[in-house]
């Protein structure tokens, strides 16, 4: 709540103090030439008691980057202009902080740090505070920052102050701007931080609000994508209607939005708990320079990998015994994960891959199987195609997940040839597909997104019925993506993160000093399987090696790592946030060859393999924490 009735400080301490803090007062001072100033603002009073406003002290506001020292990267710290001097010869933490989980002030030992997660004032229960003004200080790593509440008087009525509230819920004291500088500080933050407006207060803004970074990463993506050179139609289609799917449109299914929150905010609390740290696994990367930033740069000693020829038809056919059963199914799946297929046994190949086949079946019993399924998906279609006018105004299920179809099939792969008519074959089979799914899986149903993973299904069969069965068996492996609490995506997102740790611990721990590790700037890869980051034939090639399970049932994590290294010394380099992360990930697409990721991920899986712990290697891939479901 704003309290306007606050004096401000220039009132409470008089104008001569006032003119001692002009923006040419000497207090530039850094104390360590590996400092970065990120922000500075003289004449930013504190009133460290509201019984005692006649106290107010003048400092300095600073936003600094420091080296890294456990997990602390950005500093927010105000420090009496008396106390500036000792700053410029000793970083080293106040005399004494105040303990979170306490509230108490505690004395720290002399030549020790105190224990991490502190947010250092010695203002705050000091009684010392308020008589030796040059011992105040205020010092908070930015990950331990909540929120921050401006507050603007009206004009005349006092002085525009903020309040600082940290990650435990303690506010602390108001810190008074007398000469501006609230605008530019935020603008500061938002370089080093992920920083939104409270719904609920438009004067609150969020540091590092995870559920926001997510809606963020699913809906900031409306801005065109060209891939193979073509203009994505519909700007502001897919991604902005998939986030009130899955996040279930928090206004209208609230307990579906706090469950997902809770989820994420679980996944958080157990992320440095599931594995190991790295400094306890013992693995070697070898090293080499990737950046000249001031990081330790550790380099990835990858193994040397190399792409083949597609399978042929002839090599295809080759594969098969006298009776049809695929004599080396092993053989055959090592051949089409190194070098994917021709185009002309595609359609055969898939069914294999997709489990719509099994390897081991012979000719004939694949062609009654094919009469069979042929037969059970008509019976899907037909129940939806027999809802009459009268029986769909009483099933509003029905009405909201056909118009979903209807709305996404519309602009599905239209700069393909098959699906450019409106009302053509191609369209108008996709329509059938996702319908007759819905019937198929009443649980599911439709789900913004698998539009996406239908259509090279129809592509490639070019029989509703086998592209039905072949969906069908694709979302056997894909329906946890479209999970309404997230669960899918949240094991996919820690997963990545713990696979990161292990690979390539320095870049890692950036991400950390970011608050990035949640991996939300992936989202779209993962989702969808990369169906937007590559040109379409590059992501058959891609799907097939993934399908084939060759080297790990979570290959793709391997795939969206080798891509997200491509931008790693960029992302070091410029010193990227989480919007910038987000958007350069997104530039990714259309630039990048799958035969490259491929054989980059290829790479980091036989690294991680060789050198990586049994124990870390089941670690790495246990599934995020379920949340209990709420009565």
């Amino acid at each position: 709540m704003e309290r306007s009735d606050v004096p401000s400080p220039a009132e409470a301490v008089g104008s001569s103090i006032v003119a001692a803090v002009s923006d040419s007062a000497d207090v530039s001072v850094m104390p360590d030439s590996a400092i970065r100033l990120v922000f500075r603002k003289p004449g930013v009073f504190v009133c460290p008691s509201v019984r005692s406003l006649e106290n107010s002290i003048g400092g300095v506001l600073q936003i600094l980057q420091v080296p890294p020292q456990d997990a602390i990267d950005i500093l927010v710290q105000w420090t009496s202009y008396a106390s500036l001097s000792k700053l410029a010869s000793n970083l080293s933490l106040s005399t004494s902080f105040l303990d979170l989980g306490t509230g108490q002030t505690v004395a720290s030992k002399e030549n020790k740090e105190p224990a991490r997660n502190p947010v250092n004032t010695s203002g705050p229960g000091s009684k010392d505070s308020l008589s030796k003004p040059e011992s105040y200080e205020i010092k908070i790593p930015l990950h331990q920052i909540h929120s921050i509440k401006k507050v603007v008087p009206a004009l005349g009525s006092g002085t525009p102050y903020i309040i600082i509230f940290t990650d435990k819920g303690i506010a602390l004291p108001p810190l008074y701007f007398t000469s501006g500088g609230i605008k530019e500080m935020f603008t500061a933050l938002k370089s080093c931080a992920y920083v939104t407006r409270s719904e609920e207060d438009s004067n609150l803004f969020l540091i590092n609000d995870t559920a926001n970074m997510l809606v963020k990463s699913m809906t900031s993506l409306e801005e065109s994508n060209r891939i193979n050179g073509l203009e994505r139609r519909d700007r502001a289609g897919f991604f902005s209607d998939i986030s009130l799917s899955i996040l279930g449109a928090f206004s209208k299914v609230p307990k579906m939005g706090r469950k997902a929150i809770k989820s994420l905010k679980n996944e958080e609390k157990h992320r440095d708990e599931d594995v190991r740290k790295p400094s306890s696994i013992h693995y070697s990367l070898g090293e080499f320079e990737l950046v000249d930033d001031g990081e330790q740069q550790h380099a990835i000693e990858l193994p040397q990998v190399e792409r083949e020829a597609p399978v042929t038809a002839v090599e295809w056919r080759a594969a098969f015994d006298p009776n049809g059963k695929v004599s080396d199914p092993s053989a055959i799946k090592r051949r089409i994960f190194k070098g994917g297929v021709e185009n002309s046994i595609r359609k055969e190949c898939w069914k294999f891959l997709l489990g719509y086949y099994s390897w081991n079946t012979t000719y004939s019993e694949r062609e009654a199987l094919s009469a069979a399924k042929r037969d059970e998906y008509l019976v899907y279609k037909r129940q939806w195609q027999s809802i009459t006018k009268e029986q769909e105004k009483h099933f509003a299920k029905f009405r909201n997940r056909r118009s979903r179809v209807e709305k996404d099939v519309a602009r599905t792969d239209r700069d393909l040839p098959v699906f450019k008519d409106r009302d053509g074959p191609g369209l108008t089979a996709l329509h059938n597909i996702l319908m007759s799914y819905i019937f198929f899986n009443f649980d599911v149903g439709y789900v913004q997104g698998m539009n996406d993973l239908a259509a090279p299904m129809w592509l490639i069969m070019q029989d509703e019925s086998e592209a039905f069965w072949c969906f069908k068996h694709y979302m056997e492996t894909m329906s946890s993506n479209f999970d309404k609490d997230q669960q899918g995506m949240n094991t996919h997102f820690l997963q990545l993160e713990r696979l990161l740790r292990c690979i390539d611990p320095t870049f890692h721990q950036y991400l950390g000093r970011v608050s990035c590790l949640n991996m939300f700037f992936v989202y779209r890869w993962i989702l969808i399987n990369f169906k937007r980051e590559f040109s379409c034939d590059d992501v058959m090639v891609l799907w097939e090696a993934i399908w084939t399970n060759y080297l790990h049932p979570k290959f793709h994590l391997f795939i969206a790592l080798a891509m997200l290294l491509t931008a790693r010394g960029d992302i070091i380099s410029q010193r990227m946030g989480f919007d910038q992360i987000l958007q350069c990930m997104n530039n990714l697409s259309g630039k990048l060859s799958a035969d490259d990721v491929l054989k980059r991920a290829e790479a980091l899986f036989r690294n991680f393999d060789a050198r990586t712990d049994d124990e870390v290697k089941q670690a790495v891939f246990v599934a995020a924490p379920r949340q209990e479901a709420e009565t």
